[in-house]
């Protein structure tokens, strides 16, 4: 027995699958997402304080080290320095 559908109920059904992908990518996409990564100067900026004394503190933050030795770089998060 062979099931027939309209073509006004295959393009609902399409329009729905492509709805429900669309959702999934974007969470899928949100979740894989990396943070958004700042600098010492900005992240200094961020909180009102010396690039200097950011350096500092930065055991406090999520951080990053870029590079090796005392003279990598330090990328901060952004949203956890806004909280």
């Amino acid at each position: 027995m062979e099931l027939q559908l309209s073509p006004r109920a295959i393009d609902e059904i399409v329009y729905k699958l492509r709805i429900a992908l669309r959702d999934d990518l974007a969470k899928l996409v949100k979740k894989e997402q990396q943070p958004e990564m700042v600098t010492t100067s900005e992240a200094a900026a961020i909180l009102h304080v010396t690039p200097d004394h950011m350096r500092h503190i930065a055991h406090r933050y999520p951080h990053t080290k870029t590079g090796e030795g005392k003279q990598a770089r330090l990328l901060f998060v952004r949203s956890a320095l806004l909280q």
